[in-house]
């Protein structure tokens, strides 16, 4: 485990192990060794042993997880709702989504010639795996947000889009993510995402599985 100062990109500490004990010794050294008392949020995954640990080290510190984990959340919603979806399309001999799995998964970017026009077939059907993918692309825009107030608008938009979709699998999306921010200060969520780049960077230098980093 690794904990990195977002604002100063540098590594703070690093701990073998992910389980509470060890997360709670990396943060009392890092506390030990710094002056934290300015410090607003903690991003990581969502390891619970992270979430715990954080929060018995600085308790009054917000936690906040990170945008590689939220997508991810966000793809098993969509993987879900397609599993869902295509039992029931299976029961009526319907093979409309049998073997789309890593399409609705791919980067279109990064997709053949061929997964591209029957990926493009899947999303003009009315399907609820299609509108749970496209849930999810739109959440990436916030992202590109610049102001927290536009921010919070974004969100509670996308929030409400997902509610109001009735899709298949409609907790995974909320459980994972909207209610997951619900709980926190978006002004801390944008805040460490818009510096979510430095940390991938400086990830490239160091040898070490990155699981958790501080800010």
């Amino acid at each position: 485990s690794i904990a990195y100062d977002l604002v100063r990109g540098k590594v703070l500490e690093v701990m073998k192990g992910r389980d509470k004990k060890s997360s709670q010794k990396l943060l009392r050294s890092v506390k030990s060794k710094n002056d934290c008392n300015n410090l607003q949020a903690v991003s990581m995954d969502m390891w619970k042993s992270y979430i715990n640990a954080s929060r018995e080290v600085f308790p009054s510190v917000d936690i906040v997880h990170d945008k590689f984990h939220i997508i991810k959340y966000l793809n098993n919603g969509v993987d879900k709702t397609r599993k869902i979806e295509n039992t029931k399309l299976s029961k009526h001999k319907d093979k409309s989504l049998k073997r789309t799995k890593y399409l609705f998964l791919k980067n279109p970017d990064n997709m053949t010639e061929k997964q591209s026009l029957r990926f493009e077939e899947l999303k003009k059907m009315n399907l609820k795996t299609s509108k749970a993918w496209q849930i999810k692309e739109n959440f990436k825009g916030f992202y590109n947000v610049e102001r927290i107030n536009s921010g919070k608008f974004f969100f509670n938009a996308w929030y409400n889009d997902v509610i109001n979709s009735y899709l298949l699998a409609v907790d995974d999306f909320l459980s994972s993510t909207a209610k997951v921010a619900k709980k926190i200060k978006i002004f801390f969520l944008f805040l460490i995402l818009v510096t979510y780049n430095k940390y991938c960077s400086a990830l490239d230098k160091v040898q070490t599985e990155s699981e958790f980093y501080n800010h």
